[in-house]
């Protein structure tokens, strides 16, 4: 009996265990530019630019984030003009995860960099839903992965608030990762299918004894 109880947690808590890069499946952002800068904001989560290439839900986090650089790419990156070229980047990882960490990937050059930025959950995809602050991070001019942990959150959806660009009427940033379990977050009836099979199986074993 407690090899089968065993057997059991360790494969739940290895569904939601692993650290690992979780690529964003789609971005929008506040106010797009009407420049080329803000052309296509996919490049920001294609992996366009970056030394080498992920696979989202397998690749892990910690080592990809600490060797991989991004090189410039002319509009790669370049999301949104707004006031002072602030504004807001949403992102959807595709379902619902248990996330803790995050990365972006400056440029090798050039302006309208972003240095700073809010990081909320939030639960839906765009500006009207409501939101959880996470924290206020740092990234920059330089090729490296600018990567940050937090404490988990389940979510699907983010939002990335720029606080801070230099003052240019754009904002760039080459690539942005999440980082966290290997699969979904199991819903809550799978966690009390799991919990009736085990007080089940431990009746059955009582009666019989």
């Amino acid at each position: 009996m407690k090899k089968i109880i065993c057997l059991f947690l360790c494969m739940f808590v290895g569904v939601v265990n692993a650290s690992v890069i979780l690529g964003p499946t789609a971005v929008d952002v506040s106010a797009i530019d009407a420049s080329p800068y803000g052309a296509d904001n996919t490049n920001l989560i294609d992996q366009t630019g970056l030394s080498a290439a992920y696979v989202s839900g397998v690749t892990d986090f910690a080592s990809f984030t600490s060797t991989t650089t991004a090189g410039y790419t002319g509009d790669s990156g370049l999301g949104l003009g707004g006031v002072g070229g602030l504004g807001s980047f949403y992102f959807d990882l595709g379902a619902l995860f248990s996330v803790d960490s995050i990365a972006t990937w400056g440029q090798d050059c050039c302006s309208a960099t972003m240095f700073s930025y809010d990081l909320f959950s939030s639960d839906i995809f765009g500006a009207t839903g409501s939101r959880n602050f996470i924290g206020n991070f740092s990234a920059g001019l330089s090729p490296n992965a600018f990567a940050h942990s937090f404490s988990s959150v389940s979510a699907q959806y983010f939002e990335l608030d720029v606080t801070s660009n230099g003052g240019y009427s754009a904002t760039r940033f080459n690539e942005i990762v999440f980082g966290g379990a290997t699969s979904s977050v199991p819903e809550p009836s799978s966690i009390a299918l799991l919990t009736l099979g085990l007080i089940g199986f431990g009746f059955s074993r009582k009666t019989k004894t």
